[in-house]
């Protein structure tokens, strides 16, 4: 799985060999990744690979406008990256009680969750993410074995998750100024006369 991992460097596909080895290995059938934006202090949704068809699109838009400011009351995404320890939701807290945070409430609600385990990303002791994995709509129980298994696996994986996202930042911003070049340039040609703009 590691060289499957990396031998490339798109996150998508990084994504997907890990959910492989997931589902082989674990069952789990869903993965969830935020970022951590480091200037706002907060979680983002970065991406997603699930074996399930037909995701509401509401599902689909929550997901994508999500940030989870880390805080206390952002609740059990925010402990694990303040713990940096992998989170196994229990049962009892799936069943939305009032000990369930806003935020909590809603990822149970739009990812269906009854079960998850959120695992941090770790990077030179900084967190740079965090996992959700979790078998949709289906009760899983991990045991301590598997739990300390996955943290090792997410410690082995959290460069290469890293380093994708760093060269897919570095590429828009070339298509960005690649595209603000063109833009300039087309209005030079608009303003000036053709053998000053050239």
């Amino acid at each position: 799985i590691s060289k499957s991992i990396n031998s490339t460097n798109e996150l998508s596909l990084i994504l997907k060999s890990i959910l492989d080895f997931f589902y082989e290995r674990y069952g789990i059938d869903s993965l969830l990744l935020f970022l951590k934006d480091k200037e706002k202090e907060e979680l983002f949704f970065s991406n997603s690979n699930t074996f399930l068809k037909d995701i509401p699109e509401e599902t689909i838009t929550f997901f994508k406008n999500l940030r989870i400011p880390l805080r206390v009351e952002s609740g059990t995404l925010y402990r694990t990256c303040r713990r940096k320890r992998i989170y196994c939701s229990e049962k009892k807290l799936l069943n939305v009680s009032e000990k369930v945070s806003d935020i909590d409430r809603q990822l149970i609600h739009y990812g269906k969750l009854k079960y998850a385990l959120q695992i941090p990303l770790i990077l030179k002791d900084e967190i740079i993410g965090v996992f959700i994995v979790s078998t949709y709509g289906e009760f899983k129980e991990f045991t301590k074995e598997e739990m300390q298994r996955i943290a090792k696996f997410a410690e082995q994986i959290a460069g290469s998750i890293h380093n994708s996202v760093l060269l897919k930042e570095s590429k828009d911003a070339r298509e960005i100024a690649e595209k603000e070049k063109k833009k300039s340039e087309k209005l030079l040609l608009n303003i000036l006369p053709f053998e000053v703009a050239e």
